[in-house]
């Protein structure tokens, strides 16, 4: 964070800005914002001035004022670059998990509604909320891409309500390496993607619509469970792709597959793994379960991390608090990887446990904030990684085979930038 080519990246091209010494030096304020609660702006300063300064009461260092100013000379991309670096550092130092020698990754989206402002309204746009569509609100489509087995958020991208996850899923495309193995569901398949991604070499696994494309309908009708086929991209295909990807295939041969889902179901995958006896029929049930990954990481993002409770009412502040919280999940996640992998082991070599565990990653999720201030600003590293060890540890959680809940659909909580939570002081 203190690199000078890195802050100079960060900047958001204002004249002297991050130049002078201030009360809230450039790590400062990004540590800041990756800390950041759910109280009030400046209940959260307060608080973080007396943990970085190592203080016993809150003493007002900084006003929320301040902050916010500070904050607006910062790109929200300097959070994507952190968390590049997180998980390039993660992917070098562990034996990390996958399928087959492949990384798996999943691809989802989700809707956002961010606070009322003129500045969010013109960055985002507006559209009728409620049940009568009659209150003008501002949505953001937020779309991840994840590594579902070591929970790692590879990348993040924001846009404005009316932008399609489909659309989202190309700008992942440059995080996304030859040989990975991406899970979809029903909404992205389409041929010039099939295409553009076996001219990239990335592996692909997707849930299809019975009804879309022709070959599917007509394997759907059948009674085979397992065929090749070949796909080829429309003129239109290639004429709006061609020039961006000219690695696009012209003809993507293609493995559709039948699994038989618990429910009694069947569902229709679309794969590039053509070897039956490297990926036999018998593992697709199990790989194309392992994109639940995502849907618990958006249910992380959103009801554990609180995404909605935005810290601040531009543009800017919006993809800042976004990008910030997914680089925190990928740290917690890289902290958290090696005590998931021994609470395993310890489960593998005691056969007297009854069931196996794992950690609780809410937990881990709230430790990896409370470390953050002592790693990042006070060179504790040592004692910081020591102490979210010791916490996670022993936060273990009873895993019991083939548990199922069904869902219960509440009404969605509103965030309010008013009235917001009293904190609970952190213990040292």
């Amino acid at each position: 964070m203190s690199n000078d080519n890195f802050k100079s990246r960060s900047k958001d091209g204002s004249k002297g800005a991050f130049t002078r010494v201030r009360k809230l030096p450039f790590e400062h304020l990004i540590v800041s914002m990756l800390t950041m609660g759910n109280s009030s702006l400046q209940r959260e300063m307060d608080k973080f001035i007396r943990e970085a300064h190592g203080r016993e009461f809150n003493i007002r260092g900084i006003t929320k004022s301040a902050f916010s100013q500070s904050r607006k000379q910062l790109k929200p991309e300097a959070f994507l670059e952190l968390n590049e670096l997180v998980c390039n550092e993660f992917y070098e130092g562990a034996p990390y998990l996958g399928y087959n020698n492949h990384r798996v990754l999943g691809l989802d989206g989700s809707r956002l509604l961010l606070p009322n402002s003129e500045d969010i309204a013109q960055g985002f746009g507006t559209v009728g909320y409620g049940p009568n569509a009659d209150v003008q609100r501002s949505l953001a489509t937020v779309s991840f891409l994840y590594d579902v087995g070591n929970y790692l958020t590879l990348d993040a991208q924001v846009a404005a309500q009316g932008g399609s996850e489909k659309s989202l899923l190309y700008k992942h495309l440059e995080k996304v390496k030859a040989g990975d193995l991406l899970l979809m569901d029903r909404g992205y398949p389409s041929k010039a993607l099939l295409g553009i991604l076996a001219g990239k070499g990335i592996e692909f696994c997707v849930r299809m619509k019975e009804d879309w494309w022709l070959q599917v309908n007509s394997f759907a009708q059948s009674n085979a469970v397992d065929s090749e086929v070949v796909f080829e991209p429309s003129d239109k295909d290639r004429k709006e792709y061609g020039a961006q990807y000219p690695e696009m295939k012209q003809k993507v041969k293609c493995r559709l597959v039948k699994v038989l889902l618990d429910n009694g179901l069947t569902e229709i995958l679309c794969t590039s793994l053509l070897d039956t006896q490297k990926y036999p029929l018998a593992d697709f049930k199990e790989v194309y379960h392992l994109r639940w990954g995502i849907e618990e990481g958006f249910k992380m993002f959103k009801s554990r991390v609180n995404i909605e409770a935005f810290t601040g009412k531009s543009a800017v502040s919006v993809k800042q608090d976004i990008y910030a919280k997914a680089m925190m999940m990928s740290l917690c996640a890289a902290f958290a990887f090696p005590i998931e992998q021994k609470v395993k082991a310890e489960y593998a070599a005691n056969k007297d446990l009854k069931h196996p565990q794992k950690i609780n990653r809410t937990t881990a999720y709230a430790n990896t904030k409370a470390v953050a201030i002592s790693m990042f600003l006070k060179s504790k590293i040592k004692q910081a990684i020591a102490a979210f060890d010791d916490i996670v540890y022993n936060t273990r959680e009873i895993v019991r085979p083939n548990r199922k809940n069904p869902r219960n659909h509440r009404p969605k909580q509103q965030h309010y930038m008013n009235y917001k939570h009293i904190y609970t002081q952190r213990h040292k």
